[in-house]
């Protein structure tokens, strides 16, 4: 008994190319999509990197700027004694003033950056305090000093250049 089968061996290049090309081409744009986001991403982030445009108020301003935030800082401080703050509401409001401190006071918006962002601006007391503030102020169980904090943000603030 002998089988026949009905498929036979085509030549190779009996086969339609399109679909071929149709596969390269769409090969190819993904790899020029990838490559331009990937070097936009490296750009932005090496002009980042570098830093940004730091504007600096006359030397007359930062007094004034300093003695606004410093008021602030001891609100805080009287609503902390007072037991009227959580502490995390607290840790909350000392990032919030610390960072507009920054804004004011060298003209970059730091209010909205993640701690990644604002390590690249190479500012240490800034970075130090924002890093110390992220864990109570960001976990529901608020675990941290903040009167000590609010001493270190002050100390910033008054040595602040």
């Amino acid at each position: 008994m002998e089988v026949e089968f009905s498929v036979g061996l085509h030549d190779p290049f009996s086969y339609s190319l399109i679909y071929f090309l149709i596969a390269v081409v769409v090969m190819a744009g993904a790899a020029f999509l990838f490559s331009m986001f990937y070097w936009r991403y490296r750009l932005l982030r090496a002009r980042y990197a570098q830093g940004r445009q730091v504007v600096k108020p006359p030397k007359v301003v930062l007094p004034v700027i300093r003695h606004k935030y410093r008021r602030q800082l001891f609100r805080l401080q009287s609503a902390m004694q007072t037991e009227s703050v959580e502490t995390r509401v607290a840790y909350q409001e000392l990032s919030r003033i610390v960072r507009a401190f920054v804004h004011e006071a060298t003209g970059l918006d730091v209010r909205n950056e993640t701690l990644s962002e604002i390590e690249l601006l190479h500012i240490p007391g800034l970075s130090a305090l924002v890093k110390e503030y992220y864990g109570p102020e960001f976990s529901a169980y608020g675990a941290g000093n903040p009167a000590e904090a609010c001493a270190r943000t002050a100390q910033v603030i008054d040595t602040w250049r």
